[in-house]
């Protein structure tokens, strides 16, 4: 998961979007993230298992497993965490497997809207009543949107493992503009209707075309930090000779309690793009 910005924020232009995304794969860019990561506390080690942590909230997601044709992408993601993870052994020691966190296969997704987490959340719904009625308020928001495309399937391409501040995670791009641009106009719709608004939902960070593969959480030595760069490197130089593509044909309200399991909403809304 992308950190998010503390301050308001708008989403980029296309150009903008690519440079920014195939910035993440550069050498240089890899180094400073690696430099930079920080424990994610997602997730727990404790008894020689994985626990996972709370961490509430609702968003307007598309899970890859929604669509038949991610079949292979979801496979190939399940063999770069594997890759990853063996690389990274052979690199530093067994004690990596303690401290980066693999989230399962199903529970990989590409977040459209975020819709509230955890402390806030708390403060402006839990607190205020609005619990119960929540989903039917964001569902109001959903039924009112009206789509670029006549439910087209958006292709996203997969270019290569980036090093978020906390995670790591498979970068995507569009090779079609207006792709990219019918994910703003649904984001546009969705954070500027009024109930939004009232309810405190707005933008915490820009769309970032991703699929997070793993959460870091452990501090990293020196030694695992640049490790961690060598094999980002070596599976991106791979990445490129192949191509990747997840299948975006809907999205919907989804809840999760932890960052391991997500739970769409079988009665609500359904966006097409």
């Amino acid at each position: 998961m992308i950190p998010e910005s503390t301050i308001p924020i708008t989403d980029l232009n296309y150009i903008d979007y690519h440079y920014k995304q195939w910035k993440e794969l550069t050498y240089e860019q890899q180094v400073y993230k690696a430099n930079n990561v920080k424990v994610a506390n997602n997730f727990s080690f404790s008894n020689k298992e994985w626990v996972a942590l709370p961490y509430y909230g609702f968003g307007v997601i598309s899970m890859l497993h929604q669509n038949e044709k991610n079949i292979l992408l979801s496979q190939q993601l399940v063999d770069t965490q594997e890759k990853l993870m063996q690389l990274l052994q052979e690199k530093t020691s067994h004690e990596i497997h303690e401290k980066l966190f693999l989230l399962p296969e199903n529970s990989f997704h590409q977040t459209i809207a975020n819709a509230l987490s955890n402390a806030k959340y708390d403060t402006h719904i839990t607190e205020k009543g609005l619990a119960t009625v929540y989903p039917e308020k964001i569902n109001k928001i959903l039924t009112t949107y009206q789509s670029v495309f006549e439910n087209k399937t958006l292709r996203m391409k997969m270019i290569g493992l980036g090093i978020f501040g906390n995670a790591i995670g498979a970068l995507g791009v569009f090779d079609n503009p207006f792709e990219y641009n019918s994910i703003l106009h649904f984001r546009n719709h969705f954070y500027g209707n009024e109930i939004s608004i009232e309810m405190g939902i707005q933008k915490t960070r820009p769309f970032i075309g991703h699929i997070t593969l793993a959460y870091i959480e452990a501090d990293l030595s020196l030694i695992e930090k640049k490790a961690l760069v060598e094999v980002t490197t070596v599976l991106n130089e791979q990445w490129q000779n192949e191509k990747h593509f997840f299948y975006i044909d809907q999205a919907q309200l989804t809840s999760f309690d932890n960052l391991g399991r997500f739970n769409p909403f079988q009665n609500n809304q359904i966006i097409h793009f």
